[in-house]
C-alpha cells in the first residue's frame, strides 16, 4: 500500500516534469504549424482567385472576339442588316457572309459547351439574329435588350448580368453583352452556369473554398466550390476583403477571404475559406502531438517504477538488516554496494556498522578480562541500530506517504547520516555537551518531520556547561522515550523541556514531558527494567547502564511520573568525576577498569 502511494506520487511528479517541456515543445510546434498552415492557405487562396480569373479570361473572351470580327468586317454587318430586314433576295456576297456568320456562331457553340446561345442585334431593327433559331422577333421584354437600352453610348465595356434565376436566387445563365464599336448594335452571349462550373472544376484544383462571382453592379452572379456557405450572400457581407487574405465574419461564420477583379469582364471574384477547414488542416498534427504526450507519460511511468523499486529495495533491505541486528543476529555477510545516491550511502554505513558489531562480539569472546569495557562498547553499539532502525522507518513512512516533497526526505537522510557518523565513533572518546545537544537537535528535527507540530521542545542549558565532557547518545534515548511513549500516545500537543544546570559542583540533567505519564505499578516496572544489566537492553536501560559504567552507580537514572500529567527523568554527574574521566587516556581507562 505504501509502495503504491509512493509510486503514484512519484508518477505525478515525474509526469509533470516530463510533460512540461513536451507541452512547451508542442505549443511552439502548433504555433509554428498554425502560422505555416495560415500562410499556405493565404497563398492557396490568392492562387485560387488568380487561377479563376485567368480561366475566366480564357473561357469568356469569345464575345470580344465576335465584336472584333464584326468590327473588322463591314461586309458581314451589311449582310446582317439585310438579313434583319428579312429581304427575300440576298446577293451572292450576302449569302457568303451569312454562312460565315453561322459558321462563326456554331463554332463558338461547338467549341465552348458552356455557351448556350449568341445573339446579334443592330439598332432600329425589330429583329435580332440568334445562333439557335436564326432571325428572331424582338419582343422588348428581353433582359439583355432592356439593359442595352439603358446603356450610355460611351459605354463600350463588356457587361455580365445574371438571368433566369432559380428558386434559391442563383442564376441559371449569365448574359454577357457588349456594344459593337463603330456601329449601333450589341453582341449578346448566354452562358450556362452549371456547365461553366463544371469547366472550372475540371481546370482548377479546389482547396475547400467557395468562390463567389459578382458583377460591377455588386449583383451576385453565381458561386462555385466546395465551401459550406449556405447561400450566396450580398456583397455588403464582405467588409474589408482585399487582395490580401483577411478573416471576416459572414452569416455568423468566419472565413478567410481573397478578392480578384477581372477588368475585361467587369467581374469581381471572391474566395471564402471556412475556419473549420483550417482546424482540419491542424488536425494532421494531432497524432504526432498525442504520440509525444504518450511518450512523455511512458517515460514518467518507467522512471517512477524504477525509482520506486530501487528506493524501496534499499529501505526494505536496511530495515531487514537492522531488525536482525536488534535481535542480536550478526551473521549477515559483508556487502558493499556502490553508493550512487543517499540510500546507497546509508546502506554502506549500515554494513560497516554490522562489521564493527561483529568485531566487537569477537572481542567479547577473546578478551574476557576486559568484560566491563567490552560491555560499555557493546552498549553504545547496540543503541546505534536501535536508533537507526526507528529513524529509517520514519524516513520510509515520509517517503511513502507523509512527505510533501522530496526535499524533506533528503534533509532527513542528511541528518541521519550525520548522526550515524557521530554514533559510530569510538565510545571511549569523550565529546562535549555542545556536540551532544547539536546532534540531539538534528534528531528532534527528524521527529518534527514525522509528527509535525505534535510536540514542542525547550532547551535550558547553562552556557558555561556546554564544554562539559559527556559520552555519545546520552540524551537522545531519553528524548525519544518522551516523544514516542509520552507525547505520541496522548494524542494532543505536548511539551518537552531539557534542563542542564550546575549546583554544588554537580551537573544536573532533567528531561520533563507532559505526556501520558505512568501509574505507580508501571513506574515500578520501568525502574526494575532499567536497573537490570544486560548488553541487549536498549533505550533508557542502555543509557542507565552506560551512566553507571562511566560515572558510578550514583549517576544512574531517576524517574518520576504521574498518570495523565507527565514524566520527569533526571540524573546528576559530579564535576570531579567528569574531569577524572575526561583527563584519562583510553589506555589508562582500560587499565583502571581491568584492575
Amino acid at each position: 500500500m505504501q509502495k503504491r502511494k509512493y509510486f503514484f506520487r512519484r508518477f505525478r511528479q515525474y509526469l509533470l516534469l516530463f510533460l512540461l517541456p513536451v507541452a512547451l515543445v508542442l505549443l511552439i510546434s502548433l504555433v509554428i504549424s498554425f502560422i505555416r498552415v495560415n500562410k499556405d492557405l493565404e497563398n492557396s487562396g490568392r492562387e485560387l482567385v488568380n487561377s479563376v480569373n485567368t480561366d475566366l479570361d480564357l473561357s469568356l473572351n469569345n464575345i470580344s472576339q465576335q465584336n472584333v470580327q464584326f468590327a473588322n468586317n463591314p461586309y458581314m454587318l451589311l449582310s446582317l442588316k439585310r438579313i434583319l430586314e428579312k429581304r427575300n433576295y440576298l446577293s451572292y456576297a450576302d449569302s457568303i457572309n451569312l454562312r460565315s456568320i453561322n459558321a462563326s456562331l456554331k463554332s463558338t457553340l461547338t467549341t465552348y459547351s458552356y455557351v448556350r446561345s449568341v445573339y446579334l442585334y443592330l439598332d432600329h431593327y425589330d429583329n435580332y439574329y440568334s445562333s439557335g433559331s436564326g432571325i428572331a422577333a424582338l419582343t422588348g421584354g428581353e433582359e439583355w435588350y432592356q439593359y442595352y437600352q439603358n446603356m450610355g453610348e460611351e459605354e463600350t465595356q463588356l457587361v455580365v448580368l445574371p438571368s433566369d434565376r432559380n428558386e434559391n436566387g442563383t442564376a441559371k445563365y449569365l448574359t454577357m453583352l457588349q456594344r459593337m464599336p463603330f456601329f449601333g448594335g450589341v453582341v449578346v452571349m448566354k452562358v450556362d452556369v452549371r456547365k461553366f462550373q463544371n469547366l472550372l472544376s475540371q481546370a482548377i484544383q479546389q482547396n475547400g473554398s467557395k468562390v463567389v462571382f459578382f458583377n460591377m453592379q455588386d449583383e451576385p452572379l453565381f458561386d462555385w466550390g466546395e465551401g459550406d456557405v449556405a447561400a450566396t450572400p450580398d456583397k455588403e457581407e464582405f467588409p474589408g476583403a482585399g487582395e490580401r487574405g483577411k478573416w471576416e465574419k459572414v452569416e455568423g461564420h468566419w472565413y478567410l477571404i481573397h478578392q480578384s477583379n477581372n477588368e475585361d469582364f467587369r467581374v469581381q471574384i471572391l474566395s471564402l475559406l471556412p475556419r473549420h477547414y483550417v482546424a482540419g488542416q491542424m488536425m494532421h498534427y494531432v497524432p504526432a502531438a498525442l504520440l509525444m504526450l504518450a511518450a512523455g507519460a511512458a517515460a514518467a511511468l518507467l522512471t517512477s517504477y524504477i525509482s520506486t523499486m530501487r528506493n524501496f529495495g534499499y529501505i526494505e533491505h536496511i530495515i531487514q538488516v537492522l531488525g536482525e541486528a536488534e535481535r542480536g543476529n550478526y551473521s549477515c555477510k559483508e556487502e558493499d554496494p556502490e553508493a550512487d545516491d543517499e540510500y546507497g550511502a546509508i546502506l554502506n554505513n549500515i554494513i560497516r556498522l554490522h562489521l564493527e558489531t561483529e568485531r566487537l562480539n569477537a572481542e567479547l569472546e577473546q578478551k574476557k578480562h576486559l568484560q566491563e569495557v567490552t560491555s560499555l562498547t557493546a552498549l553504545q553499539a547496540q543503541i546505534n541500530p536501535h536508533f537507526m532502525f526507528n529513524t529509517l522507518q520514519m524516513i520510509q513512512f515520509q517517503a511513502a506517504g507523509g512527505s510533501k516533497n522530496q526535499e524533506d526526505v533528503i534533509r532527513m537522510t542528511s541528518y541521519l547520516a550525520d548522526i550515524l557518523k557521530y554514533a559510530l565513533a569510538d565510545p571511549l572518546e569523550p565529546i562535549t555537551l555542545r556536540e551532544e545537544i547539536g546532534y540531539l537537535k538534528k534528531y528532534v528535527a527528524i521527529q518534527h518531520m514525522r509528527f509535525g507540530e505534535q510536540f514542542i521542545i525547550y532547551y535550558e542549558v547553562e552556557e558555561e556547561l556546554l564544554a562539559t565532557p559527556v559520552f555519545r547518545l546520552m540524551l537522545q534515548p531519553i528524548i525519544e522515550n518522551s516523544i514516542l511513549h509520552g507525547i505520541r500516545d496522548k494524542g494532543e500537543k505536548g511539551y518537552i523541556k531539557l534542563t542542564v544546570f550546575s549546583r554544588n559542583h554537580t551537573v544536573h540533567f532533567r528531561v520533563f514531558d507532559t505526556g501520558v505519564g505512568m501509574d505507580p505499578k508501571g513506574l515500578s516496572q520501568l525502574r526494575d527494567r532499567i536497573n537490570t544489566f544486560n548488553v541487549h537492553n536498549i533505550g533508557l536501560a542502555n543509557v542507565n547502564n552506560r551512566l553507571k559504567l562511566y560515572f558510578g552507580d550514583a549517576a544512574g537514572l531517576k524517574i518520576h511520573s504521574i498518570k495523565g500529567q507527565g514524566t520527569i527523568v533526571t540524573f546528576e554527574l559530579s564535576l570531579n568525576q567528569i574531569e577524572k574521566v575526561a583527563t584519562k587516556s583510553k589506555e589508562e581507562y582500560l587499565s583502571g577498569l581491568n584492575s
